[in-house]
């Protein structure tokens, strides 16, 4: 996933605001066009941010000029012209339920606790992870790369001495707290939709409906809500970065350098995933062989399917086909037709394997799914698996 436009989008959006240039009015269009085409989530995130943002700008702004608001609209109907071919299609799945994909929300909402602890992929994780507790709340919020909604201590107290500081300033100087409070805002936006449909403490499920659940109900659409922390983490960045600001005026040249490695290591070390997790697979050496063998045809692999769910086994075989570069009959993507999945998992017909130019039938050993392909010889045979050869 592309992160580095996230910024840019909110660098240039924020801007428009002060100057509607086309360059200003370009590059959020870009970058959020961007954004949505590399994930959705990215994009409703940064919709998100820019409503939030638009409301604090309005409420600010009382006298607002026609060609502003003119501007601002053609800004998101291009956006949304551009894209709506990918907004048509997605909306159709949703509404006619012809898609595999909405996740489990209960179980992908996020426990308090994981905003303050190190989750799976962290080194510090090890002044935790021996305490029931810990091991507990890792089970019953979402789990691996997805559980990792901690925050950082040095960037907790960073933000919080970023707000208290830059507030204390600006209060003296009369000035309205106007960007403090919507980083603040967007803070906690974050931290309530990522904590999902159904509240998580310290391990524990309680039978309490959080605000999430009901936006769900009516917009299906972000089903891992956990995933809305990187709300709390941009507006985090800001805050914490104010507090570097702010603790650092008063420095030398060569004790803000110091400070500044001081606070870098710190975080480093909070967030240092080493060594990171790395799975691997035994591979049989049919595999190989057909990577050597010449022709343009398909092999139909059940291999998994006994012991796997269809999105597991699926996996197995796209990774075997980066070895043997063959066509396959299946596979998988995080968002999936009906018909087409439907397809897939049950597999072709026999009927339409020369259609396909199906040369081999993949199977795991003791398979009952190979049952239908006793008549075909088998060209291949090991402890994990054998092969049918159809033609």
């Amino acid at each position: 996933m592309l992160i580095w436009p996230i910024p840019l989008f909110i660098l240039f959006f924020i801007k428009f605001h002060y100057e509607q240039s086309f360059k200003n009015m370009f590059f959020p269009i870009f970058f959020l066009i961007l954004l949505t085409l590399d994930s959705l989530y990215y994009g409703v995130f940064m919709l998100l941010f820019s409503f939030i943002y638009e409301c604090f700008f309005l409420l600010k702004k009382f006298n607002i000029k026609r060609n502003y608001i003119l501007k601002l609209f053609g800004i998101f109907l291009i956006y949304l012209l551009i894209l709506s071919p990918l907004f048509l299609g997605i909306l159709s799945s949703i509404f006619s339920r012809k898609y595999v994909g909405n996740w489990d929300t209960d179980y992908w909402s996020a426990d308090i606790f994981t905003l303050f602890i190190p989750g799976t992929l962290a080194k510090s994780k090890m002044l935790f992870e021996n305490a029931n507790w810990w091991q507990r709340i890792m089970t019953n919020s979402h789990v691996g790369a997805e559980n990792q909604n901690f925050l950082g201590y040095t960037v907790l107290i960073l933000s919080i001495i970023g707000f208290i500081t830059e507030f204390k300033k600006r209060k003296n100087k009369n000035a309205k707290n106007f960007y403090l409070g919507f980083w603040l805002i967007l803070a906690c936006v974050g931290i309530v939709f990522s904590l999902g449909t159904q509240l998580k403490f310290l391990g524990y499920i309680f039978n309490v409906k959080l605000p999430y659940y009901y936006i769900y109900k009516i917009f299906p659409l972000v089903s891992v809500p956990g995933r809305f922390i990187l709300l709390t983490i941009i507006s985090l960045s800001i805050l914490s970065a104010i507090g570097i600001t702010n603790l650092s005026e008063s420095l030398s040249k060569k004790a803000k350098y110091l400070f500044y490695s001081i606070i870098f290591l710190l975080i480093f070390l909070e967030f240092l995933a080493v060594p990171y997790p790395i799975t691997t697979y035994k591979v049989s050496e049919f595999y190989y062989q057909l990577k050597n063998e010449k022709g343009d045809f398909a092999i139909y692999d059940l291999s998994h399917r006994d012991t796997s769910d269809y999105f597991r086994a699926a996996g197995f075989h796209m990774y075997y086909q980066t070895i043997h570069n063959k066509k396959i009959t299946d596979g998988r993507i995080s968002r999936n037709n009906l018909a087409a999945l439907n397809y897939a998992e049950n597999g072709p017909p026999t009927s339409d394997f020369k259609k396909l130019n199906i040369k081999y039938v993949i199977c795991s050993k003791n398979s009952i799914l190979c049952e239908n392909f006793t008549n075909y010889p088998i060209i291949y045979d090991d402890e994990d698996i054998y092969v049918h050869r159809i033609f």
